[in-house]
């Protein structure tokens, strides 16, 4: 992974949309049963239902388009 200019590593997030429309960015996230736990990049955690969660919207969100 390139650093950038300050010389530090990117930080690699994944948007997560709900059926409410409400987003959040996550640094990191795991499934615990039927909810999902996450921390935001600023340290603040979370949890939703996982059937709270707009799968299509997310997935849609964080494809990520790669360069030959």
């Amino acid at each position: 992974m390139a650093a950038t200019a300050n010389g530090k590593l990117p930080i690699r997030c994944t948007i997560l949309v709900l059926k409410s429309n409400e987003t959040f960015i996550l640094s990191k996230y795991r499934r615990d049963g039927d909810v999902l736990v996450f921390e935001e990049p600023d340290g603040t955690k979370g949890a939703v239902g996982m059937d709270s969660v707009d799968w299509r919207k997310t997935t849609e969100r964080n494809e990520v388009i790669l360069a030959d």
